[in-house]
């Protein structure tokens, strides 16, 4: 959600020092998906192309009928 959706954009070069998002949400990925707000993507001119592989952009409906059914949801 909001700025956060800029954690998914892979590619990131970080300076020495500053927090790779990219490599910590990467290692989140490999064990399920993780859904991005699209609008909140489309707010920050990002497209699912600039997105590591299993971040996957969803409307709000989509993102709560989504988190209802979870067995599971981390939030950061």
């Amino acid at each position: 959600m909001s700025v956060a959706v800029i954690a998914a954009k892979k590619d990131q070069q970080t300076p020495e020092g500053y927090y790779n998002t990219e490599y910590r949400l990467d290692k989140t990925v490999r064990h399920g998906t993780v859904l991005l707000c699209s609008a909140c993507l489309k707010a920050r001119a990002l497209n699912e192309s600039e997105l590591l592989k299993g971040a996957k952009p969803r409307y709000m409906a989509a993102l709560a009928e989504e988190t209802i059914k979870a067995d599971r949801v981390i939030t950061f």
